[in-house]
């Protein structure tokens, strides 16, 4: 499962988005499983002025990862998990492990 970081959200949200734009469209175009944190949706949320309940029931179609306790985080900042960078935008796309997600 990937999670798709805020940064990625806003630059396909944008109105020229980069290669990490392009990649989530592809990605979402081919149904790749991915999801979305609490902290990814209000990031994204807070910036819009416009269509907030569209993009809203947009983000909601998506699994949501719910994060549980430290040892998640320092799994996540270990050497052993995986980061795929496309471009700098595409710095926070990380592989997780669900069993650390209950």
């Amino acid at each position: 499962m990937i999670l798709v970081d805020s940064s990625v959200w806003i630059n396909f949200l944008g109105s020229s988005p980069s290669s990490a734009g392009a990649e989530l469209r592809r990605m979402i175009a081919d149904a790749e499983p991915f999801a979305l944190a609490g902290v990814v949706i209000a990031e994204v949320l807070q910036g819009l002025k416009r269509d907030v309940s569209r993009l809203e029931h947009y983000l909601s179609q998506w699994d949501m990862l719910d994060p549980k306790g430290f040892s998640t985080y320092r799994e996540a900042a270990s050497p052993a998990c995986r980061f795929m960078c496309f471009e700098r935008v595409f710095h926070c796309i990380s592989r997780l492990r669900p069993q650390n997600l209950a």
